[in-house]
């Protein structure tokens, strides 16, 4: 955000988020909210402060810093198939983030990026399909830190990227529909 307000300051053209949504888009638990209050599809989702809170029993479920981007704090163990995996990890992201942990429905399957561009008017670009079939384990089926920016890590060199994604014409329809929604 500070990058694009330095931008917008010293008034050069860019591509991308304004300040406002990068800032926004920093707080998971609110876009979640937003979304949802916009009919957008969001897996299950609740705030933990304390490894001690009750309420979760859907697994596997996935366990995140509340507030980052860029996937960080998103690793294998991010993946969690019990209540005593789940505690763990909450501490771990608790201690080593300083701030509240969002645990999640693990939705095991196919992943999109969706490029989308333009103002008022906005036109979904190809959409691209991330390929996790060199992992058996649906821990390592994600696009962890370390995925998207450590080139000598394991799921760098084995994550795939199909551009365009291979989906049929209504799959398309659905997922421009839903990415357009989550847009606006």
């Amino acid at each position: 955000a500070g990058v694009a307000e330095t931008l917008e300051r010293l008034r050069f053209t860019y591509t991308g988020a304004t300040p406002e949504v990068l800032k926004r888009c920093y707080d998971k638990p609110q876009v979640k909210r937003m979304l949802r209050s916009q009919g957008v599809p969001t897996p299950k989702w609740k705030v933990l402060h304390s490894p001690a809170e009750n309420g979760w029993n859907c697994f596997p479920a996935i366990v995140k810093p509340a507030c980052e981007h860029c996937s960080f704090g998103i690793d294998s163990g991010a993946v969690v198939c019990d209540p005593g995996q789940l505690n763990q990890r909450v501490s771990y992201v608790l201690d080593t983030f300083q701030q509240p942990a969002i645990v999640e429905d693990f939705v095991d399957g196919r992943e999109f990026h969706v490029p989308i561009w333009g103002n008022e008017q906005v036109e979904m670009l190809p959409p691209v399909e991330i390929d996790f079939s060199a992992f058996d384990s649906p821990c390592d089926r994600l696009c962890s830190f370390d995925a998207k920016f450590v080139p000598d890590s394991t799921p760098y060199r084995k994550i795939k990227s199909w551009t365009p994604a291979r989906l049929s014409a209504d799959e398309l329809v659905r997922l421009e529909a839903a990415s357009k929604a989550a847009y606006q």
